[in-house]
């Protein structure tokens, strides 16, 4: 408690970099989203929730909205780096997934979702106000904001993390696989012999990830896999039955129907993964940009410098700039052969 006598100002962890370019105190609002205090009705901070938890409203600055410039770097760090004294410091979707949703390639009329394809998964849609419904509370999804006062409202999924956890594994025991190698096995693998929970709290922590398939396979009364293929297979296709129960919860919460998926992040090397998931959710599905971050990040600062105009510029812009990968549904009846609500195969 003593800190909050103490401090002027809280900061994110973006937002102190920001502080150290340009000397100016500024909180930004995709990255204030995901605090749990800001309310998004109104998007500023929850003043009575900081009150009930005993926390002075005092060093909350506003949230700043991404794309505001600051102003110019400082004088000395200036002349330490022999940086122009006049480059302006910008604030960026500062959230991750902020900024990957911003350079979402989507240029035409369709109607489209994201999925940001990781370590982790974030699975959701671009919508104009926040959605508070009964069901999109139950259904644990989140409004968080983002550009050009868009609500990102999505669900974190698993994601690859059961691949590198799977790799860590087979590593321990002196099984040495890169990923490509994985991915060659599990395409070599029958399908559909053992679908397990991608989102169990098992997986959470990290860890003889192999042992705890065999665990929720048993549990599940599926055949337990018996190879590192096998294994790899498993976990992919989990995460395509996740993402399909994901995918199928937003369009039930929203109302509305995507024909497109846009997977954006370095998952989208994963090709094998990716028409799993074309497949199980039975939609077009859209690869690219795999830098997603980094595009977002760096052209919504040249949108505050007036050298984009809009989102719907900056997007056509890592369109015509970006190789996309396209892959449509091949067999999207073999997943709906035998499904469970909980997504495992019978």
């Amino acid at each position: 408690p003593e800190l909050f006598t103490s401090a002027a100002n809280l900061v994110f962890i973006p937002d102190l970099f920001h502080f150290w370019l340009s000397g100016q105190v500024a909180i930004e609002a995709t990255i204030a989203s995901t605090s749990q205090i800001i309310d998004v009705q109104t998007r500023r901070w929850s003043v009575p929730l900081l009150e009930q938890l005993a926390i002075p409203v005092s060093i909350f600055s506003p949230p700043r909205d991404p794309g505001t410039v600051l102003g110019p770097i400082r004088p000395a760090l200036a002349a330490a780096t022999g940086l122009p004294t006049d480059l302006q410091v910008v604030l960026p979707p500062s959230h991750d997934t902020a900024s990957a949703v911003a350079a979402v390639p989507a240029t035409d009329t369709k109607s489209w979702c994201y999925l940001s394809s990781g370590t982790w998964s974030l699975l959701g849609a671009e919508i104009a106000a926040p959605c508070l419904t009964t069901a999109a509370r139950e259904a644990m999804f989140t409004n968080e904001l983002g550009v050009g006062g868009k609500i990102r409202f999505l669900k974190n999924i698993a994601g690859l993390w059961l691949i590198q956890e799977l790799r860590r594994d087979l590593a321990a025991a002196g099984e040495q696989f890169d990923y490509a190698q994985l991915t060659q096995l599990a395409e070599k693998t029958p399908a559909f012999r053992s679908i397990v929970d991608a989102n169990s709290p098992s997986f959470q922590n990290p860890g003889g990830i192999r042992g705890k398939i065999s665990t929720l396979c048993q549990q599940t009364s599926q055949p337990v896999p018996d190879s590192p293929g096998a294994f790899a297979r498993c976990c992919l296709e989990s995460l395509a039955a996740a993402y399909r129960k994901t995918f199928r919860t937003l369009s039930q919460v929203l109302s509305r129907d995507f024909e497109v998926v846009h997977i954006v992040g370095g998952g989208g090397k994963n090709r094998l993964l990716c028409q799993m998931t074309a497949d199980a959710l039975n939609r077009t599905v859209i690869v690219g940009p795999l830098e997603a971050t980094a595009i977002g990040n760096g052209l919504v600062q040249a949108m505050a410098m007036r050298r984009i105009s809009n989102l719907q510029q900056l997007r056509q812009l890592v369109a015509a700039s970006v190789e996309l990968q396209t892959y449509l549904p091949r067999d999207p009846e073999r997943w709906d052969t035998g499904f469970r609500n909980d997504g495992a195969l019978t």
